[in-house]
């Protein structure tokens, strides 16, 4: 019965996926590497990005690289979802604020893993997203 019609269906069942094929699909890979970088949300993220890794110094692992790019684009999730709440499109508080959240608790952890500073030093962020996560 692999290409004859179902007796209770009638349709033909689909062939299964092979192993290649599912991971290709499965394994999409997105971060600021894989954008195309002319928009306006890209370039935004992107200095997001440089802001928290520049906490890191040069001694910055691809770990931690990739951990401020998610960070950055989280943000600017969180600056779209916002601004169009404000814009009246349909988009629930709750839906921005757990966002918020979530771009919050990444920017943290972020910040907590930085080597550590001299007592009072401030930190890599500009005031503007420090004043965004607070």
């Amino acid at each position: 019965m692999s290409h004859v019609a179902s007796q209770t269906t009638g349709k033909i069942p689909a062939a299964p996926l092979s192993p290649a094929r599912r991971v290709g699909v499965t394994r999409r890979r997105i971060g600021l590497s894989n954008l195309d970088g002319r928009s306006l949300e890209c370039r935004r993220a992107r200095q997001i990005a440089a802001e928290l890794a520049a906490g890191f110094g040069k001694a910055i692992t691809k770990t931690q690289r990739q951990a401020c790019e998610r960070a950055g684009l989280l943000c600017v999730v969180v600056e779209d979802l916002a601004s169009r709440r404000l814009a009246g499109e349909p988009v629930g508080l709750s839906e921005v604020l757990r966002a918020e959240g979530v771009a919050k608790r990444a920017c943290r952890a972020i910040e907590a893993a930085y080597p550590a500073r001299p007592h009072g030093a401030d930190g890599p962020l500009s005031l503007d997203v420090l004043q965004r996560l607070k």
